[in-house]
């Protein structure tokens, strides 16, 4: 049963923290009764509209929203939902989600096998890989980073005990911390998608070989959506 808080304090505290930790998952998912129909919580959709384009995603691909944060799956709200962005957790590198004999796999220490993607408008002019790794070429002239040997097919610059990384294509740039310098070095990658929408995600350095696989499988993955929604949307007529 869950504890009130008690005096006018406990309540401002409880209100503030609700909402600070609460408010990418009060955006698409609550916690309210309604007909079930036997479908398990975690095989529920959450139907969104992002950009101007609709997917479909299973409650199961959200844990880091659900599961890690309030120790259950949620009920997802009725209807689609217009957001700004999307949160969804998957093991590397074949992105399955959540599954119950997978559980010691999504909590070991680090970033294990585990990715946590954020799907977003993007917010980056068009060619903005592009002037980045520009401006990273003349922090180099100036001294201020090191241009050191391509590797796994991404042009790299080295700073700071950290590495700048950038797809040939320009459509992906990844930031690395150099291996050794932390307990569980990781890599951030942002990559474009289509149609104003792009993608924030990290996962374990040791996976940046498969850069190219992961990037890929997302993409593909995020499509599997979009078409559920339009099937969907088929079938209401």
């Amino acid at each position: 049963m869950l504890k009130l808080p008690k005096g006018k304090k406990g309540w401002t505290k409880a209100i503030f923290l609700t909402t600070l930790v609460g408010l990418t998952l009060l955006i698409l998912v609550r916690c309210v009764d309604w007909d079930d129909d036997g479908t398990p919580l975690e095989d529920r959709l959450v139907k969104i509209e992002l950009g101007g384009q609709r997917f479909n995603v299973p409650v199961r691909y959200m844990y880091g929203e659900t599961v890690a944060k309030w120790n259950t799956w949620r009920k997802p709200k009725k209807g689609r939902t217009h957001v700004d962005y999307l949160n969804v957790s998957l093991l590397t590198p074949k992105l399955f989600p959540y599954y119950a004999q997978d559980d010691a796999r999504w909590k070991v220490l680090g970033h294990g096998e585990r990715i946590q993607v954020s799907f977003i408008k993007w917010s980056f002019y068009d060619g903005w890989v592009a002037k980045a790794m520009e401006s990273e070429e003349k922090s180099s002239k100036k001294g201020l980073s090191q241009k050191i040997d391509d590797i796994h097919g991404l042009i790299r610059y080295e700073r700071n005990d950290n590495y700048y990384l950038f797809s040939i294509d320009e459509s992906v740039k990844i930031y690395c911390g150099r291996p050794g310098t932390v307990p569980f070095p990781s890599c951030s990658v942002r990559s474009e998608y289509k149609n104003g929408l792009g993608f924030n995600y990290y996962y374990s350095a040791q996976y940046l070989p498969r850069w190219r696989e992961i990037d890929h499988n997302i993409k593909a993955l995020f499509e599997k959506f979009g078409q559920a929604a339009e099937a969907s949307e088929r079938s209401l007529g």
